[in-house]
């Protein structure tokens, strides 16, 4: 059997720690994502004196923000067989130069070669579990749209005009949250010291980087 050489041993480090940083990711990651992040540009104009009118709005864009998150969170399940896939099909077609990028260049590699892949799968969990927060926007939809011609029958100020995010945009917005944190508990691993002689990421990825000379700053 050939032993593997240094560069496979390199690679074989970014792929693990691109694993097991994603172990690490909190479940409750998604917990503090708020209803201006799920609805978009437009959460201002729910503030207006006209549309606070409307029966019920306030509880179903709460109802809506509130399954937005747990959508999140139905996905976030599913992440770290995601992140396990995609950190092994990277090419990291120079290691070595990869783990003197930063104490994030795993995770900056699989960005640039699987983003699209990884949002694909991101995209196709978010959308499976979306049906009630699809339905609760389209009732507000349709609540506004009732109200609104109501204004217009009266001869009235019309009601601004309202989007949400796209299924699109918040696949971008779980994408870019869950690869922050992923960044990070990269770096944690990488960087905070273990125990000596434990075989620990730490020591390995230390043992890699050139080491200063005593004396030098």
């Amino acid at each position: 059997m050939d032993t593997p050489s240094v560069s496979e041993y390199e690679e074989d480090a970014l792929r693990t720690v691109l694993k097991e940083a994603s172990d690490k990711v909190p479940a409750t990651l998604f917990s503090t994502v708020t209803a201006a992040q799920v609805i978009g540009k437009d959460v201002d104009k729910f503030e207006s004196l006209e549309i606070k009118k409307i029966p019920l709005l306030k509880s179903a864009i709460t109802t809506y923000h509130e399954q937005c998150v747990a959508s999140f969170r139905e996905t976030m399940i599913s992440m770290h067989d995601i992140i396990t896939e995609f950190a092994e099909k990277v090419t990291f077609q120079d290691a070595h130069a990869t783990i003197l990028a930063g104490d994030d260049s795993a995770t900056k590699a699989l960005d640039s070669e699987m983003k699209d892949a990884v949002k694909a799968e991101i995209r196709k969990h978010l959308e499976a579990n979306f049906d009630e927060a699809e339905a609760t926007k389209e009732s507000i939809m349709k609540s506004l749209a009732i109200w609104g011609r109501g204004k217009v029958a009266l001869e009235e100020e019309p009601l601004p005009s309202i989007t949400f995010l796209s299924i699109d945009e918040l696949t971008d917005l779980f994408y870019s949250i869950y690869m922050t944190d992923l960044a990070k508990e990269e770096i944690d691993l990488r960087t905070t010291p273990r125990m000596k002689g434990a075989g620990s990421l730490y020591e390995f990825f230390s043992s890699v980087k050139p080491q200063k000379k005593k004396g030098t700053t």
